[in-house]
This record gives C-alpha cells, structure tokens and sequence, in this order.
C-alpha cells in the first residue's frame, strides 16, 4: 500500500496485519483523488472508520490544510500514527466511533470520507447525522465506500456521482441547494419531465415546477387540466410546489428569488436553443445560473408534441405518461377531443 499522489507519492505505508481492516484499494484511492482534483487543497478534512488512515495521508499529501482520524479500534490507530510519524505528518488521531464523533464535533469539513465495516448500516447512519448536523462546508463532499451501489436516496444529500471499482462502489454526495425552478408548457406532462423533475429534486431542495401561460397560444389542454395534472403527480411531496407564471421565465426566476433554472435537453439541437435563451435571460437577469440535464436515451424522441401527434391519430401514448397519472390525462384527451367534434 502506497500513497498514490502529491508531496508523498510512492511512499509505502504500514498495513494493519489480519483481514478485520480492508484498506481502500490504491488504484481506488487513484481514481477517487482525481475525482476530487483540485479541491483537496487547503482543505479541512476527516476520515472516519480510518483504518490505515491511508485516505487522511493521501488528502495530507495532496494539500489538505488538516485531517481528523477516527477510530474504535486501538490497533488502527497505532497503524495510522505509525505511518503519520514515518512522513514527519502531524494530525488529530481520536480513539472515538465515526458516529459519536459526529454527534459532538462542533465544526464543518470540506471533505469528510466513510469507509465504515461493510454490512453494518454505519455508513448510511454517518451520512444521516452528517447532513441532520451540517457538518459539511457550503461546497463540501462527503465520501462514501461501500460493497453496493448506494440505493434510494431519502438522506437529504445530493448524490451527484456514483464509480464502481471492481467490488467497491464510491459515491458522493454535496449539500442539495436551496430551490430551483423548472418551466414549460406541460401540454401535457411527459415520462420526460417527470425523470428531469426527479433528478431536480435529487440536487435541490426546493423545486418550482412552473406551467408557463401564453395568452397568445392555445394549448391542447386547459391551464386547469395541467395544473391538476401536475398537482397531483406530485400531491404527496412537500419539496414540490407548482405554480403557473404568466410572463417571461426569468422573471419568475427573480419573484421566487434563485438562480437556479433547470433545462432538459434530448440532443444538440435543444442545447444551442436553450444556450440562447440563456444569453439573452442573462442580460436580464446576470445571476442567472442554467443546469442541463441530459435526457435519457429512451426520451430523446419524447416531448408534448409528439404525445399531442398521437392523441390526434388515435396512437396509444399512455407509456409515455407518468404512470400515476397516465389514464388522468388519457380521460382528459378523450373529453376534449369529443368536445371538438
């Protein structure tokens, strides 16, 4: 086991004798690192379950203003100062459990890494306070090793990234930002918004889903058809409010106060419509900040349009709908097409 990187590459570390400790892998600690760049730098760091303290010393080598060890057990530590002492390092090496740590520290880290037992529930626990204590720094990163991909993310975190390594997966998580707002006709709303609203609602706190109105334009469906729609989609969910906004979007951006405008995007086409708007958006409101989701490969054909199309030449559409919803807005169609004739 070596230090992969920065001031003291290549140096050999102690490893703990047995199979009880499962240090993190070097070609891991590699990729991880190049992962996190530059932001290691200057950073106020903690490495939980330590082990080794192989990932604290990488962070020491690679710049990290400072690092903070735990562990319960007597035997890593002595490894961790063991291999501190033998680079001339000096940090905070605590004999306490990653949780009760957590718990009591009254300061904030840049970068926190969990590597706790795997099977044990350790590490889901240690995201939990670490998010119910705001423990990481407004840009911070927390870490998480694991033997799984990390499931259903109920923990209030962003999870922005997930790497599998092998047999270890490395996800990480960042605080979720306060609110956004996604905006669009929603004539009607597709499986498409749905995954966008969803990856929105991963990211942010607080996400407007605003039915934009048109008194220039006639939809397929009523202003109250979608609304409803939409409301009852997301009927359940605290952290979405829907709300209709005549006018330009930016200036609701302005009224509900965020920069944040979320977009999604099917191929090239869409992103230089949408980096347009954005220029121009910008000169009205120069916070401005456009997130862009890609969508998936399965979507990249699917818009309003095309579920409109297909209303009107009797196609079956309802896979393309959110399914809560879908027979909802399959009855609505029928309504107003028979009110037509």
């Amino acid at each position: 086991m070596r230090v992969v990187g920065g001031k003291y590459r290549s140096r050999v570390l102690a490893e703990f004798n047995g199979d009880e400790i499962r240090p993190t892998a070097d070609k891991v600690k590699e990729s991880l690192f190049n992962i996190l760049g530059d932001s290691v730098e200057n950073a106020v760091c903690l490495d939980l379950f330590a082990g080794t303290g192989s990932v604290g010393i990488e962070m020491l080598s690679r710049g990290a203003k400072s690092v903070v060890f735990t562990d319960v057990r007597k035997e890593s530590l002595a490894v961790v100062n063991k291999n501190l002492n033998s680079l001339s390092l000096s940090a905070e090496v605590l004999h306490i459990s990653a949780i009760d740590y957590l718990k009591k520290v009254d300061k904030k880290f840049d970068l926190i890494f969990i590597d706790p037992p795997y099977k044990t529930g350790l590490g889901i626990e240690a995201l939990k306070v670490i998010k119910e204590r705001g423990l990481l720094t407004k840009d911070g990163v927390a870490v998480f090793e694991s033997e799984n991909p990390f499931g259903d993310n109920s923990l209030g975190l962003f999870k922005y990234d997930e790497r599998k390594y092998g047999r270890t997966y490395i996800t990480f998580f960042k605080n979720k930002k306060s609110s956004c707002v996604f905006a669009g006709t929603f004539d009607p709303i597709t499986k498409g918004h749905e995954k966008i609203i969803e990856r929105a609602r991963n990211e942010f706190e607080k996400v407007f889903v605003t039915i934009m109105v048109n008194p220039d334009k006639q939809p397929f469906f009523p202003l109250e058809d979608r609304f409803s729609f939409i409301k009852e989609l997301y009927l359940d969910d605290s952290a979405i409010t829907v709300c209709y906004h005549e006018g330009l979007a930016v200036e609701f951006l302005q009224k509900v106060n965020t920069p944040y405008y979320v977009r999604g995007i099917r191929n090239e086409t869409d992103l230089i419509y949408e980096k347009n708007n954005e220029n121009l958006s910008k000169t009205i409101y120069p916070d401005l900040i456009t997130i862009y989701y890609k969508a998936d490969k399965e979507d990249c054909k699917l818009s309003s349009t095309s579920i409109r199309e297909k209303i009107e030449s009797g196609e079956d559409y309802k896979k393309f709908l959110p399914k809560k919803i879908a027979d909802r807005i399959i009855q609505s169609a029928k309504l107003i097409k028979n009110d037509d004739k």
